[in-house]
Formats: structure tokens, sequence, C-alpha cells
């Protein structure tokens, strides 16, 4: 093995420049000191594969397409480019883009924008870059009850958070109740609030509604701005309207496109989750608002899981969660209700893999593995690094971006609508994260659910002795462990056990509680027999 390290520090070696640059001999020692901890494969993949992975023309016979130096240009003066704004231009012009016009376009990843902020003033930075540095999970404490200020640091010297809610989907799992006209997160599911306002109102005040953006489409637009009519407040529309849906990617490129000059770190959420425990949360945002700050990469929010689940995603992290405090599944039982405040420790981690949603087998493992978070769809987003990070793993997305935004400022709607038709429909997950090279992670711990079924909403309603769960007008004979929703009307259940019956003004539906995840099979069977008015 200490041959192999060897090679691996001999070939990382070779990869930087000896031309006497400091970053450059900075790089070197860590790879020495490092050597004999680390294999050579994980040398290689954490030196070469972030330095050479998005190789960058340096305008010299020096520097080749393969092996360019993140840390120095050249003349061996650390982060002065020789090459014109023109010439810069020309190499990256979607890099040239972004926020405040500083950026010389010549990355190698998304967090040599931090590099260049130092270097330009002529200071050494705080600290060695994150490739030169030993990469552990923390544990950071936090008072029980503190708070931080609007920014989501103590001093408020940091770039201020802001929050990009997503509020463009059917929510067809909860149809009957939910329908294309007013979909779930418009919906009061849980309390007298809409699922959407509710999301807004956990933000306070760690994110002041002055900084909170909507992402929707077209159809929703009118609605979502009666919800939430203060969108319009100031110089900027913070309503982002997409004129069709095409999944989570495209929606979020768009948005961050257009918020890139305003924002630059960026929590994206969803607008139709359900979190009773709300300090907790935001101590966990807060947390995670730092770590992208001051690691300057994409971070996402993991649920501790308290039980198997097949219907979500997963994150495989570095290590395991909460060495010193106990199994997850034993902290979220100890939870309880919904006052109860934040855990006294935070930790700080490492994403090594998104994994699918499991079978029966494999979710009982991951629930017990102490590995292993909920992926619950929440991102911070530092700007520069998710459109530099977008531009490498989905070039044809990046690209299009200026050209939806030029149809846009000249008010061509149909051609704005032609575009966005054409961007490819991928998720968040699948078009980006997958694919990006480090993500850090906080655990949520804060009793969480994506409301995303019938079976979702019953957990939330309080049991009558013989285990039906009812809301509207519902009268129960010989019947138990029932769900009961009566939106308009009456319902009345006799000798029934373990059945879903829902009431609309229009729409009965009865099925199996089991079953209450096969509501979109229904909801496609009445789109092709032509009943879309009752969708």
């Amino acid at each position: 093995m200490a041959r192999g390290a060897g090679a691996a520090r001999d070939r990382l070696a070779q990869a930087v420049p000896r031309d006497g640059a400091l970053a450059g001999r900075r790089l070197r020692r860590a790879a020495r000191s490092r050597g004999g901890r680390l294999g050579a494969q994980e040398l290689l993949r954490q030196g070469e594969r972030r330095h050479r992975l998005r190789a960058v023309h340096r305008g010299s016979a020096q520097h080749g397409a393969g092996d360019a130096d993140p840390h120095a240009f050249t003349d061996g003066l650390p982060g002065r480019d020789p090459r014109t704004a023109q010439a810069r231009e020309a190499v990256h012009p979607l890099s040239d883009r972004l926020p405040g016009g500083r950026r010389d376009g010549a990355r190698s990843r998304a967090q040599v924008a931090r590099r260049d902020r130092h270097l330009e003033s002529g200071r050494r930075p705080r600290r060695p870059c994150r490739l030169c540095r030993p990469r552990r999970g923390r544990r950071v404490s936090v008072p029980e009850g503190s708070r931080r200020d609007a920014s989501g640091r103590s001093d408020g010297s940091a770039p201020q958070l802001h929050a990009l809610i997503l509020a463009g989907g059917q929510g067809t799992r909860f149809w009957p109740l939910s329908r294309g006209a007013r979909p779930k997160q418009l919906l009061a599911m849980v309390g007298e609030r809409s699922l959407l306002v509710d999301t807004v109102q956990r933000l306070d005040p760690l994110v002041p509604r002055s900084r909170i953006w909507v992402c929707t489409t077209a159809d929703l637009a009118p609605q979502v701005r009666r919800e939430l009519p203060d969108l319009a407040d100031g110089a900027v529309d913070r309503l982002l309207v997409e004129p069709s849906g095409r999944d989570t990617l495209p929606a979020i490129a768009w948005a961050m496109w257009q918020m890139r000059r305003h924002a630059e770190l960026v929590a994206v959420l969803p607008s139709d989750h359900w979190i009773p425990r709300q300090e907790a949360f935001r101590q966990a945002l807060a947390e995670a608002a730092d770590l992208a700050r001051e690691e300057q990469q994409i971070v996402t929010l993991g649920v501790l899981p308290d039980r198997p689940e097949t219907g979500f995603g997963y994150l495989e992290i570095d290590g395991t969660i909460g060495a010193a405090g106990g199994h997850p599944a034993d902290r979220g039982a100890q939870a309880g209700a919904a006052n109860v405040g934040p855990s006294a420790e935070l930790e700080r981690l490492r994403v090594r893999r998104f994994v699918e949603k499991p079978d029966a087998a494999r979710a009982r493992q991951f629930a017990s593995s102490g590995r292993h978070l909920w992926n619950a769809g929440m991102f911070l987003l530092p700007t520069e690094v998710f459109l530099a990070e977008l531009e490498a793993a989905q070039p044809d997305l990046a690209a299009a971006l200026p050209g939806l935004e030029e149809a846009a400022g000249r008010g061509a709607e149909a051609q704005l609508a032609e575009r966005y038709a054409a961007l490819p429909r991928i998720s968040i997950d699948f078009g980006l994260m997958e694919k990006v090279g480090l993500i850090g992670a906080v655990a949520l711990d804060c009793g969480w659910s994506d409301l995303g079924s019938f079976e979702a909403l019953a957990e939330l309603l309080e049991p009558d002795p013989e285990g039906n769960r009812r809301r509207g007008e519902v009268y129960a004979v010989d019947s138990r462990d029932n769900l009961l929703l009566a939106e308009e009307g009456v319902v009345v259940a006799v000798g029934l056990e373990g059945i879903a019956v829902v009431r609309t003004g229009d729409v009965v539906l009865v099925m199996p509680r089991e079953r209450a995840q096969e509501v979109k099979q229904a909801v496609e069977m009445l789109r092709s027999a032509g009943r879309g008015d009752l969708l």
C-alpha cells in the first residue's frame, strides 16, 4: 500500500506546476503529509479529480487542457489572470455572468470562486482551500433555544440567506382533495393555513419575507399571488414563474438564474411538507447555511429516519451519524411532542451517495444503520457554486438559461414557453446531485413529514377510541382503523375496517388504506378516459 500511495503522490504532484506558486507548494505538502493515511485511489480521487475534472485553458503553452492548476496562473502569481476580459468571455461565457461580474471564468470546480475573492485582494486565505485540508464531519454545539440573525449567522457578516420555495407540483397522490387548479400546497391539510403559507411562516425570523422567493407554474401563479401578496413588494417581483412544469432541476435552474444578482446563498425548500418542531428546523437550516457559506459547497438537509420507509429516497453518509449521541431513531422517538426544541448538537456530515427508494428489507437495514438519512429534497445552494456545477453536469440546460432570460425580457411569452418546453424533464437528484463530487449534509430531527399520501396525513390526525382518523362531518358505526375525510357533505361508515373514504363535492374515493400510494393510477385512468374535468 505504501508503494501505491507513493505513486499516487507522484502523479498528484505532477498535476501541479513546479513554478514556485504558493498554492502549488501547499498542495504538494498536503499530498505528502496525507499520503500515509490515504490509499492511492482516495488520494487521486480527492486531488486529481477535483483539480483536473474541469480543466481550463490558461492561454499559455505551459498548461494543457487537462493539467490546469486551480490556484495559480502561468506567470506564477496566484489568481492573476493575464487574459483580456474578451478572451475570458470567449472561453467561459456562462461563468462570467455570475453575480458581481468578478469571476475570471477559470474555475476547475465551483469552490474556486472563494479562492478568487481572497487572492484578488492580495491577502492569503484565512484557511487553506478545502482540497488542502482533511475533511471530517464535526459536531457543533448549539445552545438550545438560541436564535441567529436573519442572515443565518450570529455576527451578521456573511452573505444573507434567501429562500426559494418550490410551489409548482400537482399533488396527484392527494386526489380528489388536490386538483390541478388547487393542488396540495394550496390546501390547509393540517391546521388552518395552507401548506405554502406554513412553509413561509416557519422561516421567520431566520429568513425575512423580503428574502423569500417562490417558484410556481403559470397556471398556479394567480393563486400563489393571492396566498402571498407581499411577493411583489420592493423593486423585484419574487414570484418566479415557469411557463410549464419540467420537474425540479429546470425549475430550480431557471429560478436561480433569475435570482443570481440578488442572492448569493439560497435555501431551496418544498412547499408541501409538514414540520411541527419549527425551532429545530430553523437551527438545522442555519447550521447548513453556515456550512454552505464556509465551504462554498452544496449542502442538503437529511431527515433522521425513525422507521423503515420504502416511500423515500435515502442519503448514505460517510461515517456514522450521531456516534456520540445514540441511535438516530432513539433520538427521534425521544423528541416527543411538537413543542420539543432542537437537539443540543448538530452534525456536519458528508454525503457519500444518493440511494433510490428501497424495498422493505433494505429500508429496515437503512433505518438501523446509523449511516442513512431520508432525502427530504432540501438544499443550500451557493449561487455561483450551483450555476458552475449545473454547467458541468447539464451543459445544454445551463446554456439555455440566457435565451430564456432574453425572451422573458422582451415579453415574448410564446417564445419563452417554446424554449422552456424544450428543456429536459429531470429531477435535481438525478440531473445534478448524483454528479456533484462533494455535498455536505446536516441531519434534521424535527418531526418532518412529506405528506406524500393519505396514509401520511392519517398519521397526523388524532385517532378516536376505535382508531378511526377523521375530518369533517363523519359518523362511524362498528368501524375501526379507517381514514374518513369529508370535505363537503357527510360520510357515514358502517362495519368498515382499514378503509379510506374521501368525499369532495363531485367525487368519492374509496380504497384500502394500505393502497393509498396507488391513487396516481386512478388519476391516470381518469385522464385516459377523458375526465380531465375531475382532475
